[in-house]
């Protein structure tokens, strides 16, 4: 999920809050495009040291390749690749620079952005290792993929169905009008099409089966997705490593983001 749409993401044709143009040349990023059925998934690529993993950013609900408003994904990326890594972040179909329309999409549509995403990193940019780094609904859509990465990391990450997040009140009003207006993604409802798709995958059996490390990252400032899913989380699968971290919310907001770079880094130089 995610969390200022009204400036992050476009509602229609995934048309919103543009890149810089001058991005690509500061962070040197070169952008492609990635064909997914009759739409285009936007992609920024930067190339690092071939001896190290690639990072894939996932962004979550109506978000897009900055993930929050205050640009942490893009900030995240300028922090890893001074440290040698490549990094990869995109747009899910009807999010950002991405074509499609949001209002269509669901789980299993963005689960096939993804693995196109993934499909090109193999062919084109060769890698074979791949971290994967998912932020609130990003990391759920991850975790349904696990089988393709070498380690994940949660950010904030949804870890249980919709259900969990939404009242009963809020279940009703999907079922009866066929769409919920949510606080914390203001134009961007969630649909009925969306709400049932979702319902499709069962995470606690999918926590059980992931193999990969795993780092969890949490804080119990954050009123978006609780910290309770990362305890939940590293309750189903022990291996995981939980990481509490004060003062933190959904958005990465002030000094703390550091503190969030760094437990990833010290999780990465583990993983190879």
């Amino acid at each position: 999920m995610s969390f200022d749409a009204k400036m992050i993401a476009g509602k229609r044709g995934g048309r919103g809050f543009e890149s810089h143009p001058r991005q690509s040349v500061t962070f040197m990023e070169k952008l492609h495009y990635v064909n997914v059925e009759n739409d285009k998934i936007f992609l920024l690529y930067h190339q690092g040291k071939i001896n190290k993993p690639l990072l894939v950013f996932v962004h979550g609900y109506a978000s897009n390749h900055f993930a929050t408003y205050n640009f942490f994904f893009t900030k995240a990326v300028r922090y890893f690749q001074r440290k040698g890594y490549s990094t990869v972040r995109f747009d899910f179909r009807g999010c950002g620079n991405s074509t499609g329309m949001f209002e269509e999409q669901t789980i299993s549509n963005w689960r096939k952005d993804l693995v196109k995403v993934l499909e090109f990193c193999k062919k084109n940019l060769k890698f074979s290792k791949i971290v994967g780094i998912g932020h609130s609904l990003g990391f759920f859509i991850l975790m349904t993929l696990h089988k393709h990465f070498h380690a994940l990391i949660s950010l904030m990450g949804k870890v249980s169905n919709l259900d969990y997040y939404l009242s009963g009140m809020d279940n009703e009003v999907i079922r009866k009008e066929g769409k919920l207006d949510v606080w914390f993604a203001k134009d961007f409802p969630i649909t009925k099409k969306f709400w049932e798709d979702d319902k499709k995958y069962k995470p606690s059996k999918i926590i059980k089966e992931i193999k990969v490390p795993v780092l969890l990252i949490y804080s119990k400032q954050d009123k978006i997705v609780k910290y309770t899913e990362g305890e939940k989380f590293k309750k189903l699968n022990k291996k995981a490593k939980l990481a509490i971290i004060k003062d933190l919310d959904h958005d990465f907001e002030g000094k703390v983001k550091l503190k969030v770079l760094r437990e990833m880094e010290s999780f990465l130089k583990n993983v190879g």
